[in-house]
């Protein structure tokens, strides 16, 4: 196990992808899923140990919103509206 202290977190990035698969991009929702599946064994072995294991969904974020708007525009709607989201993620310009 790595060199932890207790009280220390590790979060990792996942995506609604890891549940709600898309059959154009299978390739990261298998990306996707491994990650979460790792992050829910990964959390049950550092409890022991005091260290908080959690994942992440930021949801629709630069290319892939991009992807996704253009090519399911209705179900990319729905899912942004769905998912209660102001907006897609966009790259920071600074």
């Amino acid at each position: 196990m790595l060199r932890l202290s207790a009280g220390a977190s590790i979060i990792t990035t996942t995506s609604v992808e890891a549940f709600n698969q898309s059959p154009m991009l299978l390739d990261y929702a298998a990306t996707k899923g491994t990650i979460m599946n790792f992050t829910k064994a990964f959390a049950k072995q550092a409890a022991s140990k005091g260290i908080r294991v959690n994942s992440v969904a930021p949801g629709p974020f630069g290319q892939l919103s991009k992807f996704l708007e253009d090519s399911r525009p209705k179900t990319f709607q729905s899912s942004v509206k769905e998912l209660r989201l102001p907006c897609c993620g966009a790259r920071d310009s600074r």
